[in-house]
């Protein structure tokens, strides 16, 4: 068939960041310590697995989990994210202002389909989750990069110059994939003021919100939104990260109502309902009693920081991370990142070149320190250790 019956956006797609390496990855098996992608070695809540058990054993002689549900998300999992939001993000949302996503993935293309048109620019906060470019790109947008450091420090600086005509988003995730920086008061603050001024909206990617370091102060931007005579904040949240259920794909955006119509029909054409399994052990997670729930975010957070220091002692000259699940590590041009990375690789350890990230960042390396438990990402440190860098 041909190709000129694809659509210029999808033939114009990078391949995945690990296109060239997976069958590499592949032959080193379970030899190889996979620290490329940002998954976890932690199971869920107990909440969310004696859910699942409870399902397993005690659901399976009705239709309830294999009918379709509603497809804005099921009643009881909307009104208890919208208590969650006001107890852990100070986002003030009603049940009508929340969209149940298959992860915060399908949240974001339901976003790029809501929000833009052929031509419309996204200004993205570098380096940046992978996806989000072709996101973008796959509705007709134009992503145009800027550094998130330098514009949360000074925002009038470093955006005014890049706004068109056709500027119409400020993307950004809080905290950030790859390199962990994040958002306190000021800075929130700060960068909200000035896309109000710019009549900019503001797509803020909270996937890692509770996976935050060494007391760190971090702020949802969607906080300021509330009363606002202009809403523009669309808070994107999942439950991969922060709860361990990656392969669940529960995900929700959160906005004013007066968005949230928009998303929610432009969602339902996506994907049209998502299981009501997956939902339910969404719910039980959320349902949790205060002490088991703030107990197992803690844990959490202790067990992450930890591997976080372990990696970090590979890379002394480094930043420490501030939140997220990920070592951003710079080396002197993309040449020896890229040489390094494959060196590794030779040795079992797997990583992701920074040229992923943005247009801003290639010669940089990400490696992920939750993927793997302890005694494994030691193993990665001595063998990153051994690896002079090429």
């Amino acid at each position: 068939m041909s190709a000129q019956v694809l659509s210029r956006s999808a033939q114009k797609l990078r391949p995945s960041v690990f296109s060239e390496l997976t069958p590499r990855i592949k032959e080193l098996g379970e030899r190889c310590i996979p620290l490329h992608i940002g998954d976890t070695y932690r199971l869920p809540p107990q909440a969310a697995l004696s859910a699942l058990q409870r399902v397993a054993s005690e659901e399976l002689g009705t239709t309830r989990y294999f009918r379709y549900t509603h497809p804005f998300g099921r009643a009881e999992l909307l009104e208890e994210v919208s208590k969650k939001l006001v107890r852990d993000n100070g986002i003030a949302v009603p049940p009508s202002g929340i969209q149940i996503t298959c992860g915060a993935t399908q949240a974001l293309c339901a976003l790029a389909q809501s929000y833009l048109d052929p031509g419309d620019e996204v200004i993205v906060l570098c380096p940046h989750w992978p996806l989000i470019r072709g996101i973008v790109e796959t509705v007709g947008g134009k992503v145009v990069d800027a550094p998130y450091k330098e514009t949360i420090e000074d925002p009038g600086a470093v955006l005014k110059p890049l706004l068109t005509e056709r500027t119409k988003v400020v993307y950004f995730a809080n905290p950030n994939n790859p390199d962990g920086r994040l958002l306190n008061g000021t800075e929130a603050e700060r960068l909200y003021r000035f896309c109000a001024e710019h009549d900019l909206h503001i797509w803020s990617d909270e996937a890692y919100e509770h996976i935050v370091f060494d007391g760190r102060e971090k702020v949802s931007i969607g906080s300021l939104d509330s009363g606002a005579d202009s809403p523009r904040v669309a808070s994107v949240f999942t439950f991969s990260k922060s709860f361990g259920m990656a392969g669940m794909r529960v995900g929700y955006v959160a906005a004013h109502p007066s968005l949230m119509e928009s998303i929610r029909k432009v969602s339902t054409h996506q994907i049209y309902d998502l299981s009501d399994l997956t939902q339910e052990l969404a719910l039980a997670a959320l349902k949790q009693t205060p002490d088991q729930y703030q107990a197992f975010l803690s844990e959490q957070t202790r067990e992450y920081e930890k591997a976080r220091d372990l990696l970090h002692t590979a890379f002394p000259d480094s930043e420490k991370s501030p939140g997220g699940a990920y070592l951003f590590v710079e080396f002197e041009n993309r040449e020896q990142a890229w040489n390094t990375m494959l060196a590794w690789l030779e040795k079992g350890v797997s990583s992701a070149p920074g040229e992923a990230f943005g247009g801003l960042h290639p010669n940089y390396l990400r490696l992920c320190f939750t993927a793997v438990p302890f005694s494994r990402l030691k193993e990665a440190v001595e063998i990153i250790r051994s690896v002079p860098r090429a």
